[in-house]
């Protein structure tokens, strides 16, 4: 089949094609959606990088569910998708460690300025991180400078891994708060 007469296709009858294993089929949904699902994703996130491959990754799963999967909105269906990518992805930790290791690679021209400015930064994060409960902390830690996984911090703690889960959410969501501002000037100045 031509890919000129699927730009004439329905989105449900591109479907139904891509359900039948059509790549062009595909891709003509690719082309159609795309451009518009990296956009949900960039609204949130504000990183292209991490917004296009969370796109990439609705369409490979997409596509890898094709046979299985009824759709009657594609539209609908990938704007789900990405949104259940991007709340992974915050969840998980991916922009909050994106910002802070673009904080750790800023380099500054004066040295003195360099050392009062990651001094300042180090006494943000060490005094948001102060503010937490102390198994929260804990929690943090392990899994963020022991770099132990959930299960592993489940098991060491006692506790159960939604438990670990929410922890570090709770304090990645503390820290995103504290880091905003200095992101943003960051990545104003030195981007």
């Amino acid at each position: 089949m031509k890919s000129e007469g699927l730009s004439e296709h329905s989105d449900g009858k591109l479907w139904d094609l891509v359900r039948q294993n059509d790549r062009v089929a595909f891709e003509e949904i690719y082309r159609r959606y795309w451009s518009k699902i990296y956009y949900a994703a960039y609204k949130v996130l504000k990183e292209q990088e991490i917004s296009s491959d969370l796109t990439q990754e609705v369409f490979t799963q997409l596509w890898l569910k094709r046979e299985a999967t009824e759709i009657s909105s594609i539209s609908s269906y990938l704007y789900g998708m990405i949104r259940n990518q991007v709340f992974k992805s915050l969840r998980d930790g991916k922009i909050a460690q994106f910002h802070l290791d673009r904080i750790h690679q800023i380099t500054f021209v004066n040295q003195t300025e360099e050392t009062v400015n990651l001094h300042q930064l180090q006494e943000i994060y060490e005094a948001s991180l102060a503010t937490l409960p102390a198994r929260c902390r804990e929690v943090f830690h392990l899994s963020r400078n022991e770099h132990m996984s959930v299960k592993e911090i489940a098991l060491q703690m006692e506790i159960s891994p939604k438990t670990v889960e929410n922890q570090i959410t709770k304090a990645l969501k503390l820290l995103r708060v504290a880091f905003r501002e200095v992101v943003m000037l960051g990545l104003l100045f030195f981007s």
